[in-house]
């Protein structure tokens, strides 16, 4: 399955965000776990107006059902959680044949 989480930070914790999202990056890769491919919404006015909030997404792929509930555990001891200006939404898909 697919894994597609997004939320948002605010642009002035965007420099501590990015240190935190590369330590939790490390921290899967060393539990052999898939690390995400980390995107930001382009032509998000946040983008350029300091205090606002910016939408991010991480996407992880072929992921096993198990992989959320230790991602999230990963999270929860991080610094991420004050970070996030918003709640995460999490959507996750499977391939299907076509």
């Amino acid at each position: 399955m697919n894994c597609y989480i997004y939320y948002r930070v605010t642009s002035t914790e965007q420099a501590a965000f990015l240190v935190e999202v590369r330590r939790l990056s490390s921290k899967l890769q060393s539990a052999n776990l898939p690390r995400p491919q980390l995107l930001r919404k382009i032509n998000d006015p946040a983008n350029t107006a300091p205090s606002q909030l910016q939408t991010w997404m991480e996407i992880y792929t072929d992921v096993q059902e198990d992989f959320l509930p230790t991602l999230a555990g990963l999270i929860t001891v991080s610094e991420l959680p004050i970070l996030f200006g918003s709640e995460r939404h999490v959507e996750c898909f499977e391939d299907t044949q076509i």
